[in-house]
């Protein structure tokens, strides 16, 4: 349609954006007032419709893990970095222990 009859698919085209929603802001994090409700917000963009606590425990938990992993990728150290005996254990951290994508 778009080769053959532009006017109308710059029309049709028109139509759908006007009949488009607006994005539901059910699943926007930014708008969480504490970690529990971007747990659910995880599951709940997942399928899961109905959290228990647990599973949201659990969510939470896999998102930081999931942060702490980007931060790493990112080189980016917000938490006191690890200590053993006394000596910062993060700055003995080979780059090859963070995985990239496909490795």
């Amino acid at each position: 349609m778009r080769e053959k009859s532009p006017e109308r698919y710059v029309e049709t085209a028109g139509k759908a954006i006007a009949t488009a929603e607006e994005p539901s802001d059910e699943l926007d994090l930014s708008n969480a007032k504490d970690m529990q409700e971007i747990g659910r917000k995880l599951l709940k963009a997942v399928g899961c419709e109905n959290p228990s606590a647990r599973q949201i425990k659990a969510a939470v938990k896999a998102n930081d893990a999931f942060v702490d992993k980007l931060e790493k990728i990112a080189g980016i150290v917000k938490r006191e970095p690890a200590t053993y005996n006394g000596r910062s254990v993060a700055a003995h951290w080979p780059e090859s222990s963070v995985e990239g994508p496909g490795e």
